[in-house]
């Protein structure tokens, strides 16, 4: 597949950061840099990094904590909050109650590839919180069906590489909207982080049905969805709404999150455990479809800001491809195989026996168990 782009590379990748013109996301101009590098650079340059795309964010926010925190004795809830065990619904979890005396019904979609680490840390802060919980369990039939199909769906009507964990968290996000009508909720409140966040924007339920009826045939939609699609089709007078709170955290730092996190027992993990366990699926899609990993964007971040260094970051994804590509999906992995993996991940996990590198090995060897416990076989892909 190859990306728009003036004036290609040698290697197809942007001169100032990872990002290649394989993407259709990604176009290269004639010095061969890319259009987020360009972005980026403008916007520093303006002083506006992040403002224009987090500005509606805010405004919603803002909205929010003015509604949760008057009149009160009128409801049970002030909001539902979607905890998926991660440090950032955990953390915002804690700081609505505690600090802010907001009464939240937190609110879980118990699937089948959520890790046992979320799970875990979904208990314990229920346990230490003492929140109200409810806890939803989709037809694993149907909700399979979905996944299957935004695998294997061959005519992307997306340029994106995450396509499928964006069209699964709709899944989800309908999941809690659906609950927080009937429990006539207003808010519902999304744990994204600052970078997350303008992906995001302005996409309430309305605009995610709209999509998905692009994606879908209605006679699929209403298969996923049942009864609730009459629902969902039609606008109702009182719809709760999305907000993102991050929004108005501009010092957002998730190393001292998780330190807080940890210091009040509330949290004793690494993001990398709490990951959904379809992350080696999900790297393999981008690599197939698009010729980059998953978090590819979010590590080309990294790059521009100098914390790695460019041609290093390069080798270790070109190395990394050819594991998912060429050895991950084989029905055997030699034990040389299985060193050669470790070595590879050892350029991100500097420290001995880090558990983050540990967590990652055992997830690439998982992929084929993980693909065929979905009925999809790798060319389908």
């Amino acid at each position: 597949m190859k990306g728009n782009n003036d004036m290609n590379t040698k290697d197809g990748y942007c001169k100032k950061c990872i990002l290649k013109a394989s993407n259709p996301a990604v176009r290269l101009n004639k010095e061969g840099v890319c259009n987020f590098c360009n972005t980026m650079l403008h916007r520093k340059e303006a002083g506006v990094v992040n403002q224009d795309s987090l500005q509606e964010a805010r405004k919603q926010s803002e909205e929010f904590y003015a509604y949760a925190t008057t009149n009160q004795d009128t409801r049970q809830y002030d909001c539902i909050l979607m905890l998926s065990g991660g440090k950032d619904s955990i953390w915002l979890l804690d700081k609505l109650i505690h600090k802010d005396h907001i009464r939240p019904l937190a609110f879980t979609l118990n699937h089948p590839y959520e890790s046992n680490q979320a799970v875990e840390n979904i208990m314990k802060v229920l346990e230490k919180l003492g929140v109200d919980h409810i806890s939803f369990t989709p037809d694993l039939n149907r909700y399979n069906k979905y996944l299957r199909y935004i695998f294997t769906k061959k005519k992307s009507l997306s340029d994106s590489e995450r396509l499928p964990c964006l069209i699964c968290s709709n899944y989800i996000r309908i999941a809690a909207y659906l609950f927080a009508y009937k429990f006539d909720i207003s808010y519902i409140v999304y744990c994204a982080d600052p970078f997350q966040i303008p992906m995001n924007t302005n996409r309430q339920i309305p605009d995610i049905i709209k999509q998905l009826r692009a994606q879908y045939s209605d006679e699929m939609l209403v298969d996923i969805f049942g009864y609730d699609m009459n629902l969902l089709l039609n606008e109702q007078e009182k719809m709760p709404k999305y907000v993102f709170p991050y929004a108005l955290m501009p010092d957002y730092n998730p190393e001292t999150m998780m330190a807080e996190l940890k210091e009040r027992d509330l949290y004793d993990s690494n993001p990398r455990e709490t990951h959904c366990s379809l992350l080696p699926l999900l790297n393999y899609y981008s690599i197939k479809r698009h010729d980059m990993l998953f978090y590819t964007r979010q590590f080309a971040n990294d790059v521009r800001s100098g914390k790695v260094p460019r041609q290093e970051f390069i080798e270790f994804l070109e190395q990394y491809k050819e594991i998912m590509m060429k050895i991950a999906v084989k029905d055997e992995i030699t034990e040389d195989e299985k060193k050669h993996i470790r070595e590879v991940l050892s350029y991100k996990y500097k420290t001995p026996g880090d558990s983050k590198l540990e967590h990652e090995y055992k997830e690439i060897l998982n992929l084929r168990k993980i693909t065929e416990s979905l009925n999809i076989k790798f060319d389908e892909i």
